[in-house]
């Protein structure tokens, strides 16, 4: 078990790429209440990336940030603040493996939610599970933190792995500019486990 909640907590501090203190923010807009106004698609083809553990589509010009990446964790952010001197708004797309297999992801979950709270706490930060269910015909399972950056996690289950989705807004006034949202939520609904 010791051994399970340090592989858990290195998964959890590498998915934290640019992760700095905590404070309390809070986001106004839901995964699945996507608003009918939204201005349109940027017109551009989405890249789309394919992995040994999956394929999703970066869309609205945001860009892949090979510093911050490696085989098993995809970085990006918006195009132009690759070479920040502060840590920009950035999305990790990141895959990794668990003791459990999809009938245990709820002891998955558990276990996730015990290293967030312990990584939110460590900045006097607050993290919860907020929510669960399918998108795409995946299971996830949706972790706020509430801390700088505010960060979403959403946790795809695999069999034996899993595939993480991290949000982490720095700027929450640029975050609608930047289209963070969209950009995540394109890369949750494109997200396909390899054949």
């Amino acid at each position: 078990m010791k051994n399970l909640k340090r592989i858990l907590a290195l998964t959890l501090a590498a998915s934290f790429l640019f992760t700095a203190s905590c404070s309390t923010l809070s986001r106004t807009r839901n995964h699945s209440d996507r608003d009918e106004d939204k201005e349109e698609d940027s017109g551009e083809d989405p890249e789309i990336y394919e992995t040994d553990w999956g394929t999703f589509e970066i869309t609205h010009g945001w860009v892949y940030v090979p510093s911050q990446s490696n085989d098993e964790a995809y970085c990006f952010c918006e195009a132009g603040n690759e070479n920040s001197s502060t840590p920009p708004n950035n999305i990790v797309v990141r895959h990794g493996d668990n003791y459990y297999s999809p009938e245990e992801s709820s002891t998955f979950a558990i276990a996730i939610l015990d290293q967030v709270e312990q990584q939110a706490q460590q900045y006097g930060g607050t993290a919860r599970m907020e929510s669960s269910g399918t998108i795409n015909g995946n299971d996830y399972y949706r972790f706020i933190l509430d801390c700088t950056p505010y960060t979403e996690q959403y946790y795809f289950i695999g069999d034996h792995e899993f595939v993480m989705v991290g949000v982490c807004v720095y700027d929450e006034d640029e975050a609608e500019d930047d289209h963070i949202w969209d950009v995540s939520e394109d890369i949750l609904n494109s997200f396909e486990w390899p054949d």
